[in-house]
């Protein structure tokens, strides 16, 4: 509404600017002065108009009529009817460009991104919140799927890793895990990693280096961490070209311990510049 009044304001100066314009029968002298008046009166309502944040296009309007009246030859001479048109149909597309506009009236709708400033790598998942997954004592357990998306908004190549971060949650206590699989695939590139209680620990499984070690015998832990060491381009890491993005698949599961407990399941990566 703010900006509706703005634009009946200037109606009003307008109108009481052409009031005072005198005939065409006027001499050159008075019409100079009160095509300055004119003028005036026009630089005052397009200054209004920009203060207030009104749209580009509708200041633009007003301020080229402005520019045209200035700038014409001292030597022309306006017909009252002239300046009535002119400033007519300058405030007509003001209106309507500020009834097309609207964006004053119904905010403006913005889409976020999930990329960054350039010269960064970043990610995210789907979903954002990655679900807990529970381990089994015996067998098998829940399976957990997740997309991360990484983005490179660098000048250059990018490897990356993707790291998983597995904690206990704060009710249970620390566990031996004996037994994981863990499988990352993008396109032509896939990563895979098992272990079973029935193996002997080791911090290495398949394309991952996992610590602490998982298998018989395993250490008790509240944090378990995987990362990628082969695979793909021979050290597992997948590459993002410049302003390029990747969606990498990841899944968990097959997950044993020495008694049930709950895991909460974070994201991070590793990344270097080709």
């Amino acid at each position: 509404m703010r900006k509706v009044f703005i634009v009946l304001s200037i109606l009003v100066i307008l109108a009481t600017s052409v009031s005072c314009l005198p005939t065409s029968s006027s001499k050159t002298s008075q019409k100079d002065i009160d095509q300055d008046t004119v003028i005036s009166d026009l630089k005052s309502a397009v200054n209004s108009l920009k203060e207030n944040k009104v749209s580009t296009e509708t200041f633009n309007t007003l301020k080229n009529t402005v520019e045209t009246l200035k700038t014409s030859p001292a030597t022309d001479t306006y017909t009252k009817a002239q300046v009535d048109a002119a400033i007519s149909q300058a405030v007509t597309n003001a209106v309507n460009n500020l009834k097309n506009d609207q964006s004053w009236a119904k905010g403006t709708t913005t889409t976020p991104t999930s990329t960054s400033p350039t010269g960064t790598v970043t990610f995210a998942t789907t979903p954002a919140a990655i679900g807990q997954l529970y381990s089994a004592s015996s067998g098998g357990s829940q399976t957990v799927f997740y997309t991360m998306k990484i983005v490179n908004n660098s000048s250059t190549w990018q490897y990356v890793k993707p790291v998983i971060t597995m904690s206990v949650q704060s009710s249970y206590s620390s566990r031996a895990v004996t037994g994981i699989t863990v499988t990352m695939s993008s396109g032509s590139c896939s990563l895979t990693g098992s272990r079973t209680s029935a193996e002997a620990a080791t911090s290495s499984i398949g394309n991952f280096s996992i610590s602490p070690n998982v298998g018989s015998g395993a250490t008790s832990t509240s944090s378990l961490t995987v990362i990628p060491i082969s695979g793909c381009n021979g050290t597992g890491e997948f590459q993002v070209g410049s302003g390029q993005s990747v969606d990498i698949l990841i899944q968990i599961s097959n997950i044993t311990t020495s008694d049930v407990t709950l895991w909460n399941i974070t994201n991070s990566i590793s990344n270097r510049s080709l």
